[in-house]
């Protein structure tokens, strides 16, 4: 998902492992195309936030690995608790905690 500087959601830049999702759905699952600063950006900045910005050149490659992680678990059929319902929030926590601690043990 891309965001821009005014939260508001880029729509046609949505996806759920690599199938995008479709506009209507998106305006659905956030009532509107808006994402409040408080799901995006810490004021204390040690706060576990439900989104995280992925905003640089170093974050392609985790992008790229969760998008086909994700996807990986929808054609298989492989359930995580609420993990789709989280993947449409950028991803998973958990799953992103795991792709991490996967790419700093292989680098």
């Amino acid at each position: 998902m891309k965001i821009d500087s005014f939260h508001q959601i880029q729509l046609g830049s949505v996806y759920r492992g690599l199938t995008p999702i479709d506009d209507n759905e998106v305006l659905n699952l956030y009532n509107g195309n808006y994402v409040p600063q408080k799901l995006i950006r810490s004021k204390a900045g040690g706060e576990q936030l439900p989104m995280k910005q992925l905003n640089d050149l170093f974050s392609v490659p985790e992008i790229c690995l969760l998008s086909n992680v994700t996807e990986y678990f929808i054609k298989n059929n492989i359930c995580m608790v609420g993990l789709y319902e989280k993947l449409l929030c950028v991803h998973d926590c958990l799953l992103h905690e795991s792709v991490t601690q996967v790419l700093r043990q292989v680098s």
